[in-house]
């Protein structure tokens, strides 16, 4: 029990504006890692541009992603 008392008093010492900022910070954290394996991870997947088209009249499929 005496972390918990520590724990306890530990967050009465702690200021709203403390929180806050703790708070921005891990979300601010967290768009860069979503970032990085949305955008940055799967590059090395896709087709590169220099890839010959095929010859039948379809265009290439495009990803509902690159759509935007």
């Amino acid at each position: 029990m005496p972390a918990l008392a520590c724990l306890r008093r530990l967050c009465r010492h702690v200021s709203p504006q403390a929180v806050l900022f703790l708070l921005f910070i891990f979300c601010l954290f967290s768009v860069f890692i979503s970032a990085y394996y949305l955008y940055g991870w799967k590059r090395g997947l896709e087709p590169s541009a220099d890839a010959p088209e095929p010859d039948c009249g379809d265009p290439p499929p495009v990803a509902p992603s690159r759509l935007l």
